[in-house]
This record gives C-alpha cells, structure tokens and sequence, in this order.
C-alpha cells in the first residue's frame, strides 16, 4: 500500500534546485502529476538560500 505525502502533511511549496533547466521542468512536471502545483525552481544553492532568508 502506498501512501501520498499528501495525506499527513500540507505542502505548501516545494523547492527544485538544479543547474540545468530541462531537469527543473521535469520534476516540476513530475511533481504537477502528483498533484504538488506549487514549487519554485532555483540554480543555486545561494539564490535559493537568500530566498529562504529574506
């Protein structure tokens, strides 16, 4: 039996961090299948990190 992450916790955002773009859109896509719609996409650790900060 599997079990969504959906079913015990809220996720409000989801974080993609990854240098090449082709691979951001595809989680972001795998991520929409599974019913997870808000994630943001960063290149660098920096950038996400001082996102997370501010």
């Amino acid at each position: 039996m599997s079990k969504n992450l959906s079913d015990n916790k809220q996720i409000d955002n989801i974080w993609i961090l990854d240098d090449e773009s082709f691979m951001q859109k595809l989680l972001a896509h795998m991520l929409a299948e599974l019913g997870y719609f808000c994630s943001t996409s960063f290149t660098s650790a920096a950038t996400a990190l001082a996102t997370y900060h501010s």
